[in-house]
């Protein structure tokens, strides 16, 4: 084995030096990576964990659902850049609202009236979207919070993978 002037074997000094010289040449596709990453979960696609039962059956607790946050246009909070397209009633959608993100399914695009079940009519101004839960009679939504704007809707969602119990 030889040893260098300073007494140490050479080796491990080597592959250190090595290593710091690798360094650099390293970061920057790591950092390029990062940024392409946080880049698509911000204005692209996101993936969720569903957590109550307000969508099942289609979309059940424990469901990985994707957020298609291209969908409707660019959007960077609190609204959109550029729209160019908008919910259409049947889609299931992700939206905030009071600064929770919630899966909700659009039952009409504003402007538009709801029938209520009791009678009368609700109005749905332009500009918004009344968001129901498929279990309705375990959801809290745009019956009763109101319409939610579109500029709340992050995205559009897709069951990914199967979740647990029903």
């Amino acid at each position: 084995m030889a040893v260098a002037k300073d007494g140490s074997s050479g080796s491990g000094t080597a592959r250190a030096a090595h290593a710091r010289a690798e360094l650099p040449r390293l970061l920057g596709p790591a950092l390029a990576a990062l940024l392409v990453a946080v880049l698509v979960k911000s204005f692209a696609v996101d993936l969720s964990v569903v957590e109550g039962v307000s969508m099942s059956p289609d979309f059940p607790r424990g469901s990985v659902v994707v957020i298609w946050k291209l969908a409707y246009g660019l959007r960077a909070s609190p609204g959109y850049l550029t729209r160019w397209a908008e919910p259409e009633p049947g889609q299931a959608v992700s939206a905030f609202h009071e600064g929770r993100r919630v899966l909700k399914r659009v039952a009409a695009t504003g402007p538009a009236s709801l029938e209520r079940a009791g009678g009368g009519s609700l109005a749905v101004p332009a500009g918004t979207v009344f968001l129901v839960g498929d279990a309705a009679d375990r959801s809290n939504d745009s019956r009763d919070y109101g319409p939610v704007p579109v500029d709340a809707v992050e995205g559009r969602v897709f069951r990914l993978a199967p979740g647990g119990p029903r």
